[in-house]
This record gives structure tokens, C-alpha cells and sequence, in this order.
């Protein structure tokens, strides 16, 4: 793979789905419910997705695409190719409900390694970008090095029903954090946490790929680590619960959740 005009190629249509919400935002929005009833879907997701997977086949004729409204052609990354990787709308009830804080995502994988991601939060117009050994940038500004701060200084992702159970004993470790940080658009947490913004997550796992490959690349470049809540390597298909900081707090986590 050509690394710079794969990234110039994904930059230019990533930005020009933004250009198309921004659009068809301000119309009428079709609205259907899928697996429950704020599991959304729209016509700008359907409309978004149909235009990424038709400008990368276009110029990608055997592509390996992985998206979530059906117009990929595939479930999986690839072992052996490139495949790119679309969530039209991440955070549709953000979209619905405010018409804010949801983001166009697209990102690249090769050899099972994310190298190219951009993360287009369409409304608050900011273009978030990661290039494999370059870092992450917003608006072409590098990120500065994220902090690295002990738990008990620590802001952290979790669910809400994670909480209510004590799964994985995410609830004995917000009590020993600073805050407890939730995050409804994915992919601005995974931002949020390459940043520093937020200091570490704990979530479930088994998700679905375009859930957690895209915002899991782009955090990675600002080294930030994905493990499971018993210390081994997090893997996308895994139904392990999964955890995420810097290091000398991941420590700290798993330090409570290898306990469960």
C-alpha cells in the first residue's frame, strides 16, 4: 500500500461524506430502530455508507471493506490485504437526538494493523486524523503527549449497566478514580482518551469491528493500550471485557480486574 495517497484518497472522500450530513442534516431525517429502540439507523447513514464504499471501489476494485449498513463486502479483516473499515455514523442517537456529537469514521487496516484513521466529527466541524508512526492530529495539529496520571487522578470510561453489576470490578475501580467518564459516539471517546482527556476504559467486549477497530488504532498512536481485563493482548472478536490506558495505569486496573 502506497501510505500517502491511500491517506490523501481517504482524507478527500471522509471529508466530502461530511459535506454530505451536513446536507441532508438539515432535512426531514428517516428514521428506523434495529436491535432495539435507540439502536438507530438513518438515511444519512445508509446515504453516507453507500457513498464510502462506492469511491473506494471505485478506485480499489478488490477492496475488503467492512462497514456496518450492508454495503461492505466483508465481516472480517483480511490477513493477507488491505481493508478499510466504515462507520457511516457513529453515535446515530446523538445525531437524532442533538444533531451533535456523532462523527463520520473510516479508517485503513493492513496486515491486520491500523494504519490510516480519520475520524470526521462532522458539527463541531474538527477533522481527527492517525497515520501509522506519525501520531494523531486534530486539524493537522499533532496531539501533545497524552498525560500519564495514577488512578486516583484518573478519569475512566465505563457502561452504566457494567456499574450496576460490578462486571469485571469496574465498579470497585471508579470508586478508586477520580471521576467516572461515559461516552455515547465511540469513536470521540477513543479521541477523547488519545488525548488525555480521559485517562483509561473499561468496556465490554465481542464488539463489532467497526465499533472498536477504527477508535482502537487511533488511540494506539498515542500509546495508548487494549488489553483484556485479565492481562492478555485484547483481541476484537473476543468476548473478553476489555481495558484501556497508558501505561503504569493499566497496571493499576488490572491490578482490581484480574480480580473478578
Amino acid at each position: 500500500m502506497d501510505l500517502y495517497k491511500t491517506d490523501f484518497f481517504a482524507r478527500l472522500i471522509v471529508t466530502e461524506a461530511g459535506k454530505i450530513v451536513r446536507e441532508k442534516i438539515q432535512q426531514k431525517l428517516d428514521i428506523n430502530t434495529k436491535k432495539n429502540a435507540h439502536d438507530f439507523v438513518t438515511n444519512i447513514d445508509k446515504t453516507v455508507e453507500q457513498f464510502l464504499t462506492s469511491q473506494i471501489l471505485k478506485y480499489f476494485p478488490n477492496a475488503n471493506i467492512i462497514s456496518e449498513e450492508g454495503y461492505g463486502n466483508s465481516n472480517s479483516l483480511s490477513q493477507n490485504e488491505i481493508t478499510w473499515v466504515i462507520d457511516p455514523i457513529d453515535g446515530t442517537s446523538d445525531l437524532v437526538y442533538l444533531k451533535k456529537d456523532f462523527a463520520v469514521v473510516l479508517s485503513v487496516y493492513e496486515y491486520n494493523k491500523g494504519k490510516i484513521v480519520y475520524i470526521n466529527d462532522v458539527m463541531n466541524n474538527k477533522l481527527y486524523h492517525s497515520l501509522d508512526g506519525y501520531g494523531c492530529f486534530e486539524s493537522d495539529i499533532k496531539f501533545e503527549t497524552r498525560p500519564q496520571r495514577p488512578l486516583i487522578d484518573s478519569a475512566i470510561f465505563s457502561r452504566f449497566d457494567f456499574l450496576d453489576v460490578n462486571r469485571s470490578h469496574s465498579s470497585d475501580l471508579i470508586r478508586k478514580a477520580r471521576s467516572l467518564a461515559s461516552m455515547s459516539c465511540a469513536s470521540l471517546g477513543m479521541v477523547a482518551l488519545a488525548k488525555g482527556e480521559v485517562d483509561g476504559m473499561i468496556n465490554k467486549g465481542n464488539m463489532k469491528p467497526w465499533d472498536i477497530l477504527p477508535g482502537m488504532a487511533f488511540a494506539k498512536e498515542a500509546n495508548v493500550k487494549f488489553l483484556t481485563t485479565q492481562g492478555k493482548e485484547y483481541n476484537y472478536s473476543s468476548n473478553d471485557d476489555i481495558i484501556a490506558a497508558g501505561n503504569g495505569l493499566i497496571e493499576e486496573m488490572l491490578n482490581i480486574t484480574k480480580n473478578n
